[in-house]
């Protein structure tokens, strides 16, 4: 009973991690959407934003400088979201020849629950890079909130 508990946990666990990489994906597919609108919007306005006859104005500065934080944060969540995507190992139970011995040579309560102990400690492996993956998607929703607030403000001053 232990045994299949701990088959089913670390099955669960891998099945977080894809999830965790699905979700990723996802992020990137919206990141990109909104990316492709705002160069397509700075198209638009290059000639308000970056060309003048005479000197630019404190206002054009602040434009650029919430646009540029705009720009370095889509491009940290971006990061973020392609470390997140990367596939990563993680250790497997055994399940060569060598494990056959063990099956044979002891009682079956024992070899049950060192195999057990086998996948709880594989368990463990997946769940720290679940940890990590889950730290990595918080890095790039907070770079995306602080770029879409920083494009809001960008849009604020540039009505102005």
């Amino acid at each position: 009973m232990l045994y299949e508990y701990q088959v089913a946990q670390y099955e669960l666990s891998v099945d977080s991690i894809r999830r965790l990489e699905d979700k990723a994906t996802k992020l990137l597919g919206g990141l990109s959407l909104v990316l492709t609108v705002t160069l397509l919007i700075l198209r638009y306005w290059w000639n308000d934003l970056f060309v003048t006859t005479a000197q630019h104005s404190p206002l054009q500065v602040i434009c650029w400088l919430f646009l540029f934080s705009f720009l370095m944060f889509s491009v940290f969540s971006w990061g973020y979201t392609f470390s997140v995507m990367i596939p990563k190992e993680f250790s497997k139970p055994s399940a060569s020849q060598e494990i056959t011995p063990l099956f044979v040579e002891r009682p079956q309560y024992l070899t049950m629950t060192e195999c057990a102990n086998t996948y709880s400690q594989c368990t463990d492996v997946v769940d720290e890079l679940h940890a990590e993956k889950v730290r990595m998607i918080n890095h790039c929703t907070q770079s995306m909130l602080l770029g879409s607030w920083s494009f809001l403000f960008f849009l604020i001053f540039f009505s102005s």
